[in-house]
């Protein structure tokens, strides 16, 4: 049986491909009260949803970046996953655990090593945290291709 090519596409990202990848970010500012225009304390009892995820994107990456250390006690971030999968994007990587309290370093980046998820619903990136509330800042960053969606994310 011979192979035949029927990709149609003569490079590996094809001109209608070059809108289609991003990086989103999300900084969480939880050191300021919603009315300042931060988000207030994040509580460990609480599931926070950290970005939004659209039908059609993969998720290749997902990265957290600690700007400045909570107050509250030695928080560390428990899981960083989605609806279905509580833990998916912080599984054997530094994000699981990662300090972001009293015993943080700021500037510290820990990413996960998941290599890709495609989500075929929206859903959100959410994260929960264990041992103390945090009132620190978090940046949050994914790199996304839209493989189905629409044509552009910010449409």
């Amino acid at each position: 049986m011979a192979l035949v090519n029927s990709s149609n596409a003569p490079m590996a990202l094809t001109y209608s491909g070059l809108g289609r990848h991003y990086l989103i970010k999300n900084t969480i500012d939880a050191s300021e009260s919603v009315a300042s225009g931060g988000v207030g304390t994040l509580l460990t009892t609480d599931t926070h949803e950290v970005l939004l995820i659209k039908e059609g994107w993969l998720v290749n990456r997902v990265w957290i970046r600690l700007v400045e250390k909570g107050t509250l006690g030695a928080t560390t971030i428990s899981a960083l996953g989605d609806s279905g999968i509580a833990n998916i994007w912080s599984a054997a990587n530094g994000i699981n655990g990662m300090a972001i309290g009293t015993g943080g370093t700021v500037g510290n980046i820990e990413g996960g090593t998941l290599n890709g998820l495609l989500y075929d619903a929206d859903d959100y990136i959410v994260m929960t945290l264990a041992a103390a509330h945090f009132d620190g800042i978090i940046e949050v960053a994914a790199e996304i291709i839209d493989v189905f969606g629409l044509d552009s994310i910010t449409t």
